[in-house]
């Protein structure tokens, strides 16, 4: 027997793969073997590649020629393939599919999803990882146009090729499935006895590749969407010689490439958790976009269930949502959250490691000025300098000391103004502070030198960042 466990896309795959390979030596005890022919980290995307128009295989004709010595020397074998790359195989490439495992039966595990889930799980997968930066209404058109709406077709070009018998559809709910589990749902599908489930490794029976809050996930298209368009200031002429330009352009593509496929969510995720905007409600379908696709879904089973033999297929009981009261983007956060969200963002250590043209850019997104490198390394020894200067003075070296400080010269003054008394007479034991008083009685005052010097400084800093000199 041959499993081929062909998709969908996000309707399980990644979980179910890394299930596999997890527990391939134990799938390998039970008869079960999850061979290395065209195999990749987790699935055979290799191999079902070579069955696909795709121009970017190599090797294709060896791939082909492997999987066929493979069913050809173990007739009496059981294998599981899997890969959702399956999906996109031509017709010509299920067949040429069909005759490579000719020597065994086949099954066909095919998951399907009700697309009100499904859509909004494809938005997700798209924008985390860089493709897509349209709002959820704008990418719903473009679903309407693709084949993720229609997998019948899809499922009567296998049936073609290997019989409608070999074809096992199954809807991802826990209604339907077995045990009310993806996992256990597809143990059951490769004939093995339930009781060996409970030696799978534990570590596989964990959810992976789950969708972020929408907060982490709006924050990542506007983000990508900014890099993607604005000018970052880096040179982009071709027929620039100079090493410095070069070298520059490289590594801001090489660290910007790097966060947006890699990091990008990451930091996001972290950054709505810390600025408490994890658990924000949201949603994306409204209740006639909610209609729309769950009667199309319901279309899909019952065309299904005229040509499968067996059982039907059982459509899960769902409701629809409540109407929906915005379209999750950033621009619905107030500008508090926006700010918050995007500070600690910037404040991330993988963002604080790319070019300041490109921190600015990410700024720019939450409303965020960054603050360049240099600006940073400014302020660092404007406030070393200025706590020398007051050591050195003699005053206060720690800002809530000089606060607490004048505190108690204002509560000082207001009581002597109350009790209608001299200076000299003060209850509270404060300093006098009068206009003919002398330099030792002006502890709590600043220096005239140093109320010059902190404005030089501050000029100084003010025409180092370009802006425009107070009036004061």
């Amino acid at each position: 027997m041959f499993h081929i466990h062909i998709g969908a896309h996000k309707v399980g795959s990644t979980s179910l793969q890394r299930f596999f390979t997890l527990n391939a030596g134990l799938l390998e005890e039970l008869g079960v073997s999850y061979p290395q022919v065209g195999f990749g980290t987790f699935a055979h995307h290799p191999l079902a590649k070579a069955f696909t128009e795709s121009k970017h295989v190599h090797e294709r004709a060896e791939l082909k020629a492997a999987l066929a010595r493979l069913a050809a020397e173990a007739p009496d074998k059981t294998f599981l393939l899997s890969s959702e790359v399956f999906e996109f195989a031509r017709p010509d490439g299920v067949g040429e599919l069909a005759e490579a495992v000719a020597p065994h039966q086949a099954q066909i595990l095919f998951y399907v999803r009700d697309f009100t889930r499904m859509i909004p799980s494809k938005y997700a997968q798209r924008t985390k990882t860089g493709g897509n930066h349209k709002n959820f209404d704008d990418f719903l058109d473009i679903a309407h146009e693709m084949r993720w709406l229609a997998f019948t077709r899809l499922v009567s070009t296998w049936a073609h090729h290997f019989g409608w018998d070999a074809i096992r559809v199954q809807v991802l709910d826990r209604e339907t499935l077995v045990g009310g589990d993806l996992l256990k749902d597809a143990w059951a599908a490769l004939g093995l006895p339930v009781e060996a489930f409970s030696q799978c490794d534990p570590a596989s029976l964990e959810p992976v590749n789950t969708s972020p809050n929408w907060v982490a996930l709006e924050a990542v298209r506007e983000v990508n969407r900014r890099l993607s368009t604005a000018d970052l200031g880096l040179p982009k002429d071709e027929k620039t010689k100079g090493l410095r330009h070069i070298k520059a352009l490289e590594e801001a593509r090489f660290a910007v490439e790097g966060l947006r496929v890699g990091k990008l969510l990451a930091v996001c995720e972290q950054a709505s958790v810390e600025a408490g905007l994890a658990d924000k409600p949201g949603q994306y379908l409204t209740s006639e976009q909610w209609s729309t696709l769950h009667g199309l879904f319901r279309s899909e089973i019952e065309r299904l269930n005229r040509r499968l033999p067996g059982a039907p297929i059982r459509v899960p009981s769902t409701r629809p949502p409540a109407e929906r009261t915005f379209l999750p983007q950033l621009s619905e956060l107030t500008a508090q959250e926006r700010l918050r969200l995007g500070r600690r963002v910037l404040a991330a250590r993988q963002v604080k490691k790319l070019p300041p043209q490109v921190i600015e850019t990410i700024g720019s997104a939450f409303g965020v000025r960054a603050r360049p490198p240099r600006v940073q390394k400014l302020d660092a020894w404007h406030a070393v300098t200025m706590h020398r200067l007051r050591r050195a003075l003699g005053l206060s070296t720690g800002r809530t000391q000089e606060l607490e400080r004048r505190k108690e010269l204002a509560a000082a003054r207001r009581a002597r103004v109350a009790n209608n008394q001299a200076p000299e007479a003060d209850a509270a034991g404060a300093p006098a502070v009068t206009a003919t008083a002398g330099a030792g009685d002006r502890a709590g005052r600043r220096p005239t030198l140093m109320r010059r010097i902190e404005r030089r400084f501050a000029r100084w800093s003010r025409r180092l960042r370009g802006e425009r000199p107070s009036s004061s």
